[in-house]
């Protein structure tokens, strides 16, 4: 192989490399729930005590759309949202700051199954 064709394998190489590398950061979760009233949720103890039991398997999913967000919850922890639309990652932040302040043992029992979950999925951190 000449050192110009060997050269412009190296190049196709590398932009096939970069490309790959933009189309993994461009992946986004499906929008479909971003619409999902959280702060409605978090209000009402009944809901949100449902969709906690649905996240804890203590109880079952109320719709598609808990179903959705507890399936990607592990990988939504372990890349800390990296892979969330901008409202996904807004919707993450009020979760977390309202159960941080207003029941915090509730919140380290959800990571600490999330992260389990994680675990047995192969997810790493």
């Amino acid at each position: 192989m000449t050192p110009k064709r060997s050269l412009i394998v190296v190049a196709t190489a590398l932009l096939v490399l970069v490309a790959g590398v933009v189309r993994a950061e461009d992946k986004k979760y499906d929008s479909k729930y971003d619409n999902l009233d959280v702060e409605a949720i978090l209000q009402n103890d009944a809901e949100r005590n449902i969709y906690y039991a649905c996240f804890m398997d203590t109880g079952p999913c109320p719709n598609e759309a808990a179903i959705f967000f507890k399936g990607h919850a592990p990988e939504a922890v372990v890349t800390s949202c990296r892979y969330c639309t901008q409202k996904q990652l807004e919707m993450f932040e009020k979760i977390v700051s309202w159960f941080v302040d207003n029941s915090p043992q509730e919140w380290n029992a959800l990571i600490e199954k999330t992260i389990n979950d994680a675990r047995k999925q192969g997810l790493s951190f």
